[in-house]
């Protein structure tokens, strides 16, 4: 006569409780980052922010535009592919398998690092381009070498356009990942259920890794 199977025990069941309070904190986290830089639904820059940054700025336009963009392509852009780097590393399915809350815990502190960045790529980019609407069409800016109008354009449309398109792309399939191998509890109709099966052991990121944070802000 089969034996029937063993309940697992309650250190366990609180394990895995732990384990999927940190997967619901880590999908949530990504969808609240998909909200935030999404193109559609992004969050605008603080007008008042911006209005004090350019009021503090140099009367020297051409070396506080060099500065702003010095800082954003040496050490806010590396700065963000690192992090995209280290998101890759710690949602390894082997690793989220084998140990599930410490690389949680990882992703969740990773997704903070994250948000910082692209908060101050966002906000430096609006104050080196503070005027979008006019910037393409001027002709008395060519003393800014580099810097000219039409420049500063491309590099506001690849930061608030392209760079939060391959962002979110890497935020939905990193929660499809999460709920894939079952480390979140789903909720629908209010409820929280879960259907019990083994984790999809195939479940992983696309194999192919977004371009370099760095070609979405150069300025050419």
């Amino acid at each position: 006569m089969a034996q029937p199977a063993q309940k697992p025990s309650s250190s366990k069941l609180e394990h895995q409780r732990l384990c999927w309070h940190y997967g619901d904190l880590v999908s949530y986290g990504f969808r609240r980052l998909q909200s935030k830089y999404h193109s559609r639904t992004a969050e605008l820059p603080d007008l008042t922010y911006i209005e004090n940054a350019l009021a503090a700025l140099s009367l020297d336009t051409v070396q506080t535009q060099e500065a702003l963009a010095n800082q954003l392509q040496s050490s806010l852009l590396p700065l963000l592919q690192g992090q995209i780097n280290t998101l890759f590393q710690v949602l390894d399915p082997a690793g989220l398998r084998n140990q599930p809350r410490p690389k949680l815990s990882l992703v969740l502190q990773t997704q903070a690092e994250l948000d910082d960045s692209l908060d101050q790529i966002k906000y430096l980019t609006a104050t080196l381009c503070p005027d979008p609407a006019t910037q393409p069409h001027r002709t008395d800016d060519h003393g800014l070498e580099r810097f000219k109008s039409c420049r500063l354009y491309r590099l506001k449309a690849n930061v608030e356009l392209v760079l939060p398109w391959r962002m979110c792309e890497i935020f939905e399939a990193a929660d499809k990942l999460i709920q894939k191998m079952e480390l979140s509890w789903e909720v629908y109709g209010g409820a929280q259920h879960r259907v019990h099966r083994r984790p999809c052991s195939g479940s992983r990121l696309p194999r192919r890794r977004p371009e370099r944070a760095g070609a979405a802000g150069r300025i050419d």
